[in-house]
């Protein structure tokens, strides 16, 4: 089962050159945050990590804009246990990769349309994933046996 989808896509570049778009992230209609220096100026407007509800268990959320940073960097991350968003636990679930990407792209782009028009769809990629499996073993001396070797195993 596939217990953890971590996703990334960019924001699409416009023009030629080809450049980040120059709206500003109040126009998403996300969340925002800001910092105020002691002379009450306001600098550094982001995106906290948001959980967006669905019918069963949320997703996170965060927009990373780092156009003004000298980073070249304008993207979106979403993070979730497909099994938990689909049937409410994780108990067992889906090993069909694009069903589970497709279920948590479709989450976001059904809370917040209006970042759509805005996501190139061709740059989305796996930042991480996690897949459980079950087995059985025919005793317990196969069992300990079995833990005893993947106690040293991370990843």
């Amino acid at each position: 089962m596939i217990d953890k989808l971590v996703l990334r896509c960019d924001f699409m570049k416009v023009g030629f050159p080809l450049r980040w778009p120059s709206f500003h992230l109040v126009e998403l209609g996300v969340p925002l945050e800001q910092s105020i220096n002691r002379s009450r100026h306001v600098y550094k407007t982001r995106h906290p990590w948001e959980s967006i509800p669905s019918s069963y268990e949320g997703m996170a959320f965060k927009i990373f804009d780092n156009r003004y940073d000298g980073l070249d960097l304008f993207y979106i991350e979403i993070s979730a246990s497909p099994a938990k968003v689909m049937q409410g636990h994780n108990v067992f679930g889906s090993l069909d990769f694009f069903d589970c990407c497709q279920t948590l792209i479709d989450l976001l782009c059904g809370t917040y349309p209006e970042i759509v028009p805005y996501l190139d769809f061709d740059s989305w990629s796996l930042r991480q994933i996690d897949i459980t499996f079950s087995s059985r073993a025919k005793d317990d001396r196969e069992a300990r046996a079995f833990i005893n070797a993947l106690q040293t195993v991370s990843y």
